[in-house]
C-alpha cells in the first residue's frame, strides 16, 4: 500500500492559527508534520492526528554560539557539501535585511544570527536533516524563503531529500484577486510553467482573460488587496485611533519611537525630490519594490541596491529616454534624502511619488523594467506594456517578457521590442488555471487568521501534489 505523503509545515506565529486551519483540513489526505517555533502555540499538540517537533530556541542557538569549539568550521564544511551551498548564500535575505533596516533604526533582532552563521549553520542542518529522514519528509510549506531553515528545506530539494516545497503568493489583477503555489527562491510556479506550455486550456480561463484585458482597458481595476496597500501611500500617512493607540502601548513596552520618526523626517524631506508631471512619451518605467523584503533580496540579492541598478541604466542611457522611477508605497519613509538626492542628479531620471498612478506611468512607457514578478509586471502585461527582466520570474516564460543579463542591456533590446496580443491573452488564461480564487482581502490581520483562505490553500496544496504523485509534475526523489 502506497504510502501518504508528509506534508510539513515551518510554524509562524503570527500565521498559528492559519496553519492549524490548514492542518485539520488536510490531516486525512496527508501524514502532517509541524516544525514549531518556540513562540508559536502549544495548541498544536492538541490537534489529533499529527505530528509536532519544536524547533530549536533561542537559548539552544545560544549554547550553540558560545561554545568554545571550533569543531563547527569542520561541521559546517561538511553542511556545505551536503546541501551543495556555501554557509552565507543560506542567510542572504538577514545579512541584507540588518544592513537596510539600520538605515532607520539602531537596532536589529538578526545581529547575533547574522555574526554566529556559521556556527549556527551546521547545526540547523543537522537538526533538519535529521527530522526530514526520520519523518520520511515528501513536501513543505512556509510563508516565503526568508529563514535560515527554509533557505535549507529549499536546498533540501536538490539533494533530493525533499520533493518540494511550497508558498502562496497573492495575484491581484484587474480588480480580481487570486493565489498560486510559488516554489524555489524565484518563486517560480511549476503548474503555471506547466499549464502555459501546455498551451490547452479551460473556457472558464479564457473568459477570465478577456474580462481582466476588457477590465484593464478601460480602467484601473482594484482589488480591495491593492485599496489596503494603496492607503499607504500618503505623504503624510495617517493612523487610525487603534493604530495609535497600539503604537503608544508599544512605546509604554520599551519599544523606540526612533524609527518611526525617522521615517517620518526621511517622508518630508523626500518631498523636494519628486516630479508631479511626466514629459513626453519616450520613458522607461522602474518601480521601486519593498526593502528590506525577502521576495527582491532572496531573488535577486546582487540587485538589492536598487539606486545600483536605475543608476546603471541611466548611465548607459538612450538619446531622448528617460526611467520614470516610482517610489514604493511600503517602503516611502525607509530611505534616507540621500537617496533620492544622488538619483536626482542623473538627468535621464525622473523621480515619482508613490502617489502618481501606476497606470499612467505604465502608459507613458515603452516598457518596464523588473526584477521579480510583481503586481505591476502584471498591469504592465494587461495593458500591452512590454517587460524586460534582469532576473528570471514566474513571468518570464512569457513572449512578452524579454530577458536580459545586466540592467545597463535594457537600452540593447528596448529598440527590437514587440508585444504579442495573442500571448497575452493566453499568459492570463494560463494564470488563471494554475492559480486560485481568493477571498476578499479585509485587512493583514485577517489574512494572518486565513479563516476564509484555508479551504482555498487546502485545494492547491491538494491539487498541487498530486500533479507531484502523479508525476506530471517533476519530482526531486521517487520513494
Amino acid at each position: 500500500m502506497k504510502k501518504r505523503p508528509v506534508l510539513m509545515f515551518l510554524s509562524r506565529p503570527r500565521l498559528d492559527s492559519f496553519y492549524m486551519r490548514l492542518a485539520k483540513l488536510l490531516r486525512n489526505e496527508f501524514s502532517i508534520l509541524v516544525l514549531l517555533h518556540e513562540d508559536s502555540t502549544s495548541d498544536f499538540f492538541k490537534i489529533d492526528g499529527i505530528e509536532v517537533e519544536r524547533m530549536p530556541t533561542s537559548s539552544q542557538l545560544d549554547d550553540v554560539i558560545s561554545a568554545d569549539s571550533d569543531e563547527y568550521i569542520q561541521q559546517g564544511a561538511l553542511a556545505e557539501e551536503f546541501l551543495n551551498k556555501n554557509c552565507y548564500s543560506l542567510n542572504i535575505n538577514y545579512i541584507l535585511y540588518e544592513k537596510y533596516v539600520l538605515r532607520y533604526s539602531r537596532t536589529s533582532g538578526h545581529r547575533s544570527r547574522n555574526a554566529n552563521i556559521e556556527k549556527i549553520f551546521p547545526f540547523l542542518t543537522s537538526f533538519l536533516k535529521e527530522v526530514v529522514e526520520k519523518y520520511q519528509v515528501d513536501y513543505c510549506f512556509y510563508e516565503f524563503i526568508d529563514t535560515i531553515e527554509s533557505f535549507i528545506l529549499n536546498a533540501m530539494i536538490d539533494t533530493g531529500m525533499i520533493k518540494q516545497a511550497f508558498c502562496q503568493i497573492l495575484i491581484s489583477v484587474g480588480g480580481d484577486l487570486r493565489v498560486r503555489l510559488a516554489s524555489g527562491l524565484t518563486s517560480k510556479s511549476p503548474k503555471f510553467d506547466y499549464v502555459h506550455a501546455r498551451g490547452h486550456l479551460s473556457s472558464e480561463a479564457y473568459a477570465w482573460s478577456d474580462k481582466i484585458l476588457a477590465n484593464m482597458s478601460k480602467e484601473a481595476k482594484l482589488s480591495e488587496y491593492d485599496k489596503i496597500n494603496r492607503d499607504k501611500v500618503s505623504l503624510f500617512k495617517k493612523y487610525s485611533y487603534s493604530q495609535i493607540f497600539k503604537k503608544m502601548r508599544d512605546v509604554l513596552h520599551g519599544e523606540s519611537l526612533r524609527p518611526f520618526m525617522i521615517r517620518q523626517i526621511n517622508r518630508f524631506r523626500a518631498r523636494q525630490y519628486f516630479s508631479d508631471s511626466i514629459e513626453g512619451d519616450k520613458n522607461i518605467s522602474f518601480f521601486l519594490q519593498l526593502v528590506p523584503e525577502a521576495g527582491l533580496m532572496a531573488e535577486q540579492p546582487e540587485y538589492a541596491n536598487q539606486e545600483f541598478v536605475i543608476e546603471l541604466m541611466a548611465l548607459y542611457g538612450k538619446c531622448g529616454y528617460k526611467i520614470l522611477v516610482k517610489e514604493h508605497p511600503a517602503c516611502f519613509g525607509n530611505h534616507t534624502k540621500r537617496f533620492y538626492k544622488e538619483l536626482s542628479l542623473l538627468s535621464n531620471v525622473v523621480l515619482l511619488p508613490p502617489t502618481y498612478p501606476t497606470r499612467d506611468i505604465l502608459l507613458r512607457s515603452k516598457a518596464v523594467v523588473v526584477a521579480t514578478g510583481t503586481t505591476v509586471s502584471l498591469e504592465a502585461m494587461a495593458l500591452g506594456i512590454p517587460i524586460i527582466t534582469y532576473g528570471d520570474p514566474y513571468i518570464s516564460c512569457s513572449k512578452n517578457v524579454c530577458k536580459i543579463e545586466r540592467p545597463q542591456n535594457v537600452w540593447d533590446v528596448l529598440p527590437d521590442l514587440e508585444f504579442n496580443k495573442e500571448e497575452q491573452r493566453h499568459f492570463f488564461a494560463a494564470l488563471y488555471d494554475a492559480s486560485y480564487d481568493y477571498p476578499s482581502f479585509l485587512s493583514d490581520e485577517e489574512y494572518e487568521k486565513g479563516v476564509e483562505a484555508a479551504p482555498v490553500l487546502v485545494d492547491a496544496l491538494r491539487k498541487e501534489i498530486a500533479l507531484y504523485e502523479d508525476m506530471v509534475l517533476p519530482c526531486s526523489i521517487d520513494r
